[in-house]
């Protein structure tokens, strides 16, 4: 037998907890009030396990990415001044990952950086799978980060052919609402950071070494457009 007086007991009970619900999850969807602003004066960030960006001098603003939810709970990185670094073995875990994640005929991806050049391994699987190496010098043009293919080489598939079937199957696993992070261009790779991971800013400089990969942010020299051409290769 239900007694009234514990029925509605249990009734308030409910009641409570769903009206509690609604609040807590209208507290996540609130839209930020305004733009955060980031100063990491020497710091690690980790988005996941074997990915790690080690961060000097890193100021930037963290800019909603729409005014309303979901969109405003993500953001844009504007940048303002930085170093950014990522390991070889943290660049080939970000690959790995996405490549992974996808169906994709890129295997065993692995990214080498050294002295001014970057070294990108990997298999594409066919009826026998065929090794790839592309190696070339990293360059920017401010807002691109731009692998200049001087050194090409796998059985069986032409350069051209080569380039666009890497750069494609790369792009498909890393665009951000259907927009491409990594194109061709004749016999460049080239990676944006504002569309592949939300990161905005001047990229001042590009440096290859040995241990990893280094991105320079700074401010942008006047008259200097998103789209330019004017490529800088810059060896540590």
């Amino acid at each position: 037998m239900i007694y009234p007086g514990r029925l509605r007991f249990a009734l308030a009970i409910a009641l409570g907890a769903f009206v509690f619900s609604l609040q807590a999850n209208s507290q996540v969807a609130d839209c930020p009030k305004a733009p955060a602003h980031i100063h990491i004066e020497s710091g690690d960030y980790s988005s996941r396990p074997g990915i790690t960006f080690q961060l000097k001098h890193f100021a930037a603003t963290l800019v909603p990415l729409g005014k309303t939810a979901p969109l405003c709970l993500k953001h844009m990185t504007v940048v303002s001044h930085a170093e950014i670094f990522v390991s070889n073995e943290g660049l080939t875990s970000l690959f790995d990952e996405k490549l992974a994640g996808a169906d994709s005929k890129i295997k065993d991806f692995k990214v080498q950086n050294g002295e001014g050049k970057v070294t990108l391994n990997g298999k594409i699987t066919k009826i026998i799978p065929i090794e790839f190496t592309i190696q070339g010098p990293v360059t920017t043009d401010g807002s691109l980060i731009i692998l200049r293919a001087e050194k090409i080489k796998a059985d069986g598939i032409p350069i051209k052919a080569l380039l666009q079937v890497v750069g494609d199957h790369l792009s498909s696993v890393l665009k951000v609402q259907n927009v491409k992070g990594i194109e061709v261009r004749e016999n460049d790779l080239t990676f944006s950071p504002e569309q592949i991971a939300h990161l905005r800013g001047y990229i001042q400089a590009v440096e290859s070494s040995p241990t990893g990969l280094l991105l320079r942010f700074g401010k942008s020299p006047a008259g200097h457009h998103s789209t330019s051409r004017t490529l800088r290769t810059v060896s540590k």
